[in-house]
């Protein structure tokens, strides 16, 4: 029994840390406004960070503040 105790334990950190770490990407320009982004054509302007995808040619960008 001591072993099924320490398997769920250690089961129910693994599934809890994981999910912290899961990172939401933007695949539509609605998701991108979403995440407070902004969609700009072929790449993101200097000081801007790509966050995802707003189609095939434009980029999700947001400000890295």
């Amino acid at each position: 029994m001591k072993i099924l105790h320490l398997f769920w334990a250690a089961l129910s950190v693994l599934l809890l840390a994981s999910s912290g770490f899961a990172f939401f990407k933007p695949h539509t320009r609605r998701q991108c406004y979403a995440a407070n982004g902004a969609c700009k054509l072929i790449k993101c302007p200097s000081p801007m960070l790509q966050i995802g995808k707003c189609g095939i040619l434009r980029k999700c960008c947001k400000s890295p503040m």
